[in-house]
């Protein structure tokens, strides 16, 4: 059967940055599930987001539904026919509703009973009619934040719908999008080239808005303002490109300039002047690490002296305002911002951010000590975690939140703190998004994630929920920041102590019940950082089964598994010996067996004395490899075991019916299964993960 092509577009008002993410995350499952629900398929699937565009093409998808012949059950035998084999009124009925003959209908056993049955001939059903079904009904349930409606009927999209381009080939699929119908007409720029575009096929559609001035793809919009952006700097200027990256889905037609700051005196630190730039949607320009008076603009297609002259004026009063604010700050002792935090709520339930700040400096002192932090390093995090918060009462944080730590650092130093508490109180917000430099400074990288951690108890002790797409208090986000500066810092650090510490702080009495949801919270987050890593989810799951909070050890744990798959070609074979040992325990499980203590003179056959050799000659030895974190030489027994373990299994009957031996058996596999359990439970890793990582 031939496979056409699937074209939607869907054109807005200005979106959002984040749409065309969330829209992906959201319409690519969905929809490839809805299709082959249908019995329909799809090849491949890409989605492009632009500013006012939202693109999918969907290739290899089937003309029409396969033809089928389904099996249908209806009534009992006795009712559809009579006793001399003659089909009944019933019979007759259940063949005519479902258009076949009374003589197609059958009878067949279902268990214990016999049933009358047709086989009926399901028909080819047109592709197009279904996409249209199933685009309208994945497009209204995407679960959107903040979903405009702008009209009588309850759609609900990111922004107002304008347009829709619906084709498969070169037909139209009729559809429609709240009021708005699909057609075969597109826009191009909205300056550029603001005409209708009609479209013919697919095929046409990606040079026709490419030549009206709109790059659909979002790599290739990057890739050209770092192009143009490194066109406009001269040598040893330099600009952060990640910032730059951020400014993609703010355009369609991107046009770099160059502006100059405005010709007035100030006393303000670059990293403020920074911000203000960042905060107009612009790029910072330096000179060997120093900032330069003139930063860089991105523009939607057009760019002129009246558009760079709008961006030099507004940094102009964004900088005398920053002015004001900081020499506002500056005129106010620092102990004035640290009682100011009590006018300031953290959380209704468990008050202002100076009770933050104090209760970050008790958990600060108690964690140095459950690390065995040096006296000298402890001191500083204590004093940092007591003032890290300050800058938070401060006007130019109030103003510019994304200076939050840098300010606080600023304002420290000026009033003579030490300059590792400086450090620590810049680094401690850091990164502040994901992909953004990590703390340099141990202090601030513990204060960082002992704030991380407070804030995900706090707002799970009073009972806040994170769900589907609901995340009003941002702990996914917070969550993420966390487990970045953990292995970025390579943080080896079992973190339940210190999670139940701060719960205590919040509920003495509900410590266990806000520490577990604290981990299920935690550990869920970090399955899905690492699913997102391709990390199969059998290797996931064997070692999350097994771990407390030490992300850093699990990371390591999969790392070394997925080490030993790639160097053995027979690794489908490495685990079959532990899965066979943790199946029979299972099984046993199941029927209450009861496992006693091994007892090394009930041993019967040759083959399982020769299994508890191995682990009488090993035991202590791989007990050891684990202990010190040697995952390689401890993956290495598992090589070691495969032969005695088959062995043990082809030659000894372990459920026999002698249950004294039966249960020492038992207690030996077991024996085994505890020392494997302490690093991963492979039972969960299936032959498929193990491809997987061989092909990755």
């Amino acid at each position: 059967m031939k496979k056409k092509t699937l074209l939607l577009e869907i054109g807005c008002e200005d979106l959002p940055v984040w749409t065309g993410e969330h829209f992906a995350a959201r319409f690519h499952p969905r929809f490839l599930s809805a299709i082959r629900d249908r019995g329909l398929s799809c090849d491949r699937l890409d989605i492009f987001f632009a500013p006012r565009r939202i693109i999918v093409l969907a290739k290899g998808i089937p003309s029409y539904t396969p033809q089928e012949n389904r099996e249908v059950s209806g009534p009992r035998a006795e009712v559809a026919f009579d006793a001399d084999g003659n089909i009944t009124d019933v019979g007759r009925s259940f063949a005519a509703a479902h258009g076949v003959s009374p003589d197609c209908v059958k009878v067949k056993e279902i268990g214990t009973k016999k049933v009358a049955y047709v086989v009926k001939k399901i028909a080819q059903v047109p592709a197009r009619k279904i996409l249209s079904e199933i685009i309208q009904q994945v497009v209204s349930n995407l679960d959107i934040p903040k979903g405009m409606r702008w009209e009588q009927s309850s759609f609900t999209f990111y922004r107002p719908v304008r347009w829709v381009l619906a084709l498969f080939e070169a037909d139209v699929i009729a559809l429609r999008l709240g009021s708005v119908k699909s057609g075969r007409y597109t826009y191009g720029h909205r300056q550029l080239h603001p005409q209708k575009i009609r479209v013919n096929s697919w095929r046409d559609y990606f040079d026709r808005v490419q030549k009206a001035y709109v790059v659909f793809d979002e790599g290739i919009r990057k890739k050209l303002i770092l192009t143009l952006a490194r066109k406009q700097l001269m040598s040893g200027e330099t600009i952060s490109e990640s910032a730059l990256g951020g400014l993609v889905n703010l355009v369609e037609y991107p046009r770099v300039a160059r502006c100059n700051f405005p010709r007035i005196e100030w006393d303000l630190p670059d990293e403020v002047i920074s911000v203000i730039v960042e905060q107009i949607k612009a790029v910072p320009i330096f000179y060997e690490g120093k900032l330069k008076k003139e930063f860089l603009i991105v523009a939607d297609g057009v760019v002129n002296a009246g558009i760079k002259r709008n961006y030099e004026e507004i940094v102009r009063s964004r900088i005398l305002d920053a002015e004001f604010f900081y020499h506002t700050d500056l005129a106010k002792p620092f102990e004035t911002f640290h009682e100011n935090l009590k006018k300031i709520i953290f959380h209704p339930k468990w008050g202002s951010l100076y009770a933050k700040a104090d209760r970050l400096s008790v958990i600060a002192e108690k964690f140095s000590a459950m690390i065995h932090l040096q006296p000298e390093e402890s001191t500083i995090l204590k004093r940092a975690a007591l003032l890290c918060k300050n800058d938070l009462a401060s006007e130019v944080v109030r103003e510019m939140p994304d200076l939050h730590g840098t300010m606080g650092a600023i304002y420290a130093r000026h009033w003579g703190e030490r300059e590792e508490v400086c450090a620590a109180i810049q680094d401690h917000v850091k990164p502040r998004v994901i992909g953004n430099a990590f703390p340099a400074t141990k202090p601030g990288m513990l204060l960082g994630l002992i704030d991380r951690l407070d804030y995900i108890c706090a707002f799970l002790a009073a009972d806040a929920e994170v769900t589907g797409s609901e995340d009003p208090y941002g702990l996914r986000r917070v969550a993420a920041g966390f487990f970045e500066v953990v292995r970025a810092c390579q943080f080896n650090c079992e973190f339940t102590p210190v999670v139940r510490e701060i719960a205590a702080s919040f509920s003495p009495e509900g410590v266990d019940e806000i520490a577990s949801k604290v981990r299920t919270f935690l550990l869920q987050r970090f399955e899905a950082v690492l699913a997102s890593e391709g990390i199969p989810r059998g290797l996931r799951s064997s070692v999350l089964e097994v771990e407390e909070m030490n992300f850093h050890r699990v990371r390591r744990k999969i790392e070394a598994l997925k080490t030993l798959i790639r160097e053995n070609p027979d690794s489908e074979m490495i685990f079959v010996p532990v899965a066979r040992i943790a199946n029979i325990l299972r099984q046993a499980k199941e029927r209450n067996i009861a496992i006693p203590p091994f007892n090394a003179q009930l041993l019967a056959e040759p083959e399982e004395a020769a299994l508890n050799l191995v682990f009488e000659e090993n035991g202590s030895r791989v007990y050891d490899f684990l202990r010190c974190e040697d995952y390689s030489s401890f993956l290495g027994f598992l090589l070691e075991i495969k032969e005695p373990v088959d062995r043990f299994f082809d030659r000894v009957l372990v459920m026999c019916p002698d249950e004294t031996l039966r249960n020492n058996r038992l207690a030996l596999l077991k024996k085994f299964n505890d020392l494997f359990l302490m690093f991963a439970d492979f039972s969960t890793v299936r032959e498929e993960d193990i491809r997987n990582v061989k092909n990755s």
